[in-house]
């Protein structure tokens, strides 16, 4: 039970965005033999190009289905959503997380509830690789998402068994599987995402509170930089910032993490004191800003890199915005978890929200948006969580 808790605290964690951070000795693998290249039905929807497999890998199986999509049109743009099947013998929802758009086209996401990876192109094919599950009762949670500088997915594990440690994964187009334990006294990686240094970023917990990791592409974890948080506090979103650093949210800062490894705190302006102020999605705006989302005070906020803050009211009350993304029209779009809307905001404040077509099952009231990600042809893809579904607006 205690895993499960874990699971969906961890559960508030942004999409990941590509980033930049500290330079290490670790090298970078070059292709050589073995390479992996995609053959089963997925081929036609993977990049071509051969993919270093690195030893120790497990080579899993995908399985191919086509699903059928739900279209709605509206002023506002076409929402297509896909329904996800339940893998068999799993009744439970599969709690889709984590959204990374691949170089050609198709949406990556992890299931937290069922240990699967997967991928979805938008006319419906649908690519998934079952992990291997930790324990007999309980699959590995993936939490996050994003593609690597070596052409294969990585993501963070939550381990499903105590007794099992949490990890950073490895998974190339064509399946070949790959798991690095986080050291012991490392637990809870969340939020992942490429650096322009050639390796993964990830947020995690150590030893006294919040810490940010590293790994190379060829699985070496080397360095951990130790963040000071509240007793009640966490850490969150993880972005690339337009000063070459790394930037994340607690639940009452928005924090940046230079090159040279220093962390820096930066308060958000709060209203209310006994309440967090921050503590989900962050994103690296057009105007070069960081833009992030305060969920309990229904707000947009807006932080430049020298400190300066601004915040945009959601306008409708009590709609606990979640993610926040760049998308390709040069807007901020954000996830309203209890009313069901998408928000679009421009780099001058003003918010548009999109009702999201919602199952009956959930039309008496929301909370069912999470992570929200930009993707091809100018595409807004979202996840329903509640519903186990996956959806873009076009």
């Amino acid at each position: 039970m205690a895993s499960v808790v874990l699971v969906v605290a961890l559960m508030l964690a942004a999409a990941s965005v590509a980033g930049c951070a500290q330079q290490t000795s670790t090298p970078t693998p070059t292709l050589h033999a073995p390479v992996d290249t995609p053959t089963d039905a997925a081929a036609s929807m993977r990049a071509t190009t051969p993919v270093a497999v690195l030893p120790g890998a497990l080579h899993l199986t995908s399985t191919v289905t086509h699903l059928t999509p739900t279209v709605t049109w509206t002023p506002s743009g076409t929402f297509t959503q896909f329904k996800l099947p339940h893998p068999p013998g799993y009744p439970f929802t599969v709690l889709p997380a984590g959204l990374a758009a691949s170089p050609d086209g198709t949406m990556w996401f992890g299931e937290v509830g069922s240990g699967v990876i997967g991928s979805l192109t938008p006319s419906g094919t649908l690519v998934t690789y079952t992990l291997p599950p930790d324990s007999a009762q309980w699959p590995p949670n993936p939490e996050d998402v994003a593609w690597g500088p070596d052409g294969a997915l990585w993501f963070t594990l939550v381990s499903g068994d105590a007794k099992v440690p949490d990890r950073i994964g490895r998974l190339t187009p064509a399946g070949a599987l790959n798991q690095f334990p986080l050291p012991a006294s490392y637990f809870g990686p969340s939020a992942i995402l490429a650096g322009a240094d050639g390796g993964l970023w990830f947020l995690e917990a150590g030893p006294n509170g919040g810490a940010i990791g590293r790994s190379s592409t060829s699985g070496a974890i080397t360095e951990f930089f130790p963040v000071p948080l509240a007793q009640e506090s966490g850490l969150y979103g993880l972005v690339a910032g337009p000063d070459g650093a790394l930037w994340f949210t607690t639940m009452f800062e928005v924090g940046r993490l230079s090159p040279t490894g220093t962390s820096r705190l930066f308060a958000v302006p709060n209203d209310r004191p006994n309440d967090s102020a921050a503590g989900a999605g962050l994103a690296s705006g057009p105007d070069g800003a960081l833009w992030f989302v305060e969920p309990r005070a229904n707000r947009i906020g807006r932080l430049t890199p020298a400190g300066a803050f601004s915040s945009f009211a959601v306008p409708t009350a009590a709609a606990y915005p979640l993610a926040i993304c760049t998308g390709h029209d040069g807007n901020l779009w954000f996830t309203e978890r209890l009313t069901s809307k998408l928000g679009r905001l421009t780099p001058l404040g003003v918010i548009t929200e999109i009702a999201v077509p919602l199952p009956q099952k959930l039309l008496a009231g929301g909370d069912d948006l999470t992570q929200i990600a930009a993707g091809s042809g100018g595409a807004i893809w979202f996840i329903e969580e509640q519903v186990d579904q996956i959806g873009f607006l076009a």
